[in-house]
C-alpha cells in the first residue's frame, strides 16, 4: 500500500497520518519479511534522523491496529512484524528464533468461534509451529 492509501486509511480510522507513521509504514513494506521495530527504526533513521525507537513502535502498533501489519507470535518476546493481507501460519526454531511463512490448511473455525462466544471481536488465529530449523539441525548458527 502507497504512502496516500495509508495516509488515507488512517484518517479514516481517525489517526493523524504523521510523517513517522508514513515512514514506518513504507519501511516495512520495503523489507518485505518478518522485521523486528529495531531493523525498520534502521531504514526510518536514514530519513528521519534521531528518530526514537519508541516511536517506531508505536506507529506500528497503530498501522497493526489498522491491519497494515501483522504482530508474529515468536519465543522470547521480540516483536516481529510483517505486511500481508492474507492469513498464513508460521514456524519458528526454538534455538535461533528464525521465522518463516508456513504453507498450510488449519481448521481454525472451532477456536474463532469459541472466542466469539466469550464475547470476542475483531479476531483472528494462527498456527505458530514451534521447533528446531534445518540450519540449527545440522550446526550451523
Amino acid at each position: 500500500m502507497g504512502s496516500d492509501r495509508l495516509a488515507e486509511r488512517l484518517r479514516e480510522r481517525g489517526y493523524r497520518a504523521t510523517p513517522q507513521r508514513l515512514a514506518v509504514g513504507r519501511a516495512i513494506r520495503q523489507l518485505e519479511r518478518h522485521a523486528t521495530a529495531d531493523q525498520v527504526a534502521e531504514i526510518v533513521v536514514r530519513d528521519m534522523p534521531g528518530l526514537a525507537l519508541p516511536t517506531v513502535y508505536a506507529a506500528l502498533e497503530v498501522l497493526e491496529a489498522l491491519g497494515e501489519v501483522r504482530r508474529v507470535a515468536t519465543i522470547g518476546g521480540t516483536a516481529y512484524f510483517e505486511t500481508t493481507d492474507r492469513p498464513h501460519h508460521h514456524t519458528v526454531c526454538t534455538r535461533c528464533g528464525a521465522i518463516e511463512d508456513l504453507k498450510a490448511e488449519a481448521g481454525l473455525e472451532p477456536v474463532l468461534e469459541a472466542a466469539r462466544r466469550v464475547g470476542f471481536a475483531d479476531i483472528r488465529a494462527e498456527v505458530t509451529v514451534l521447533g528446531t530449523c534445518p540450519r540449527c539441525q545440522h550446526g550451523a548458527r
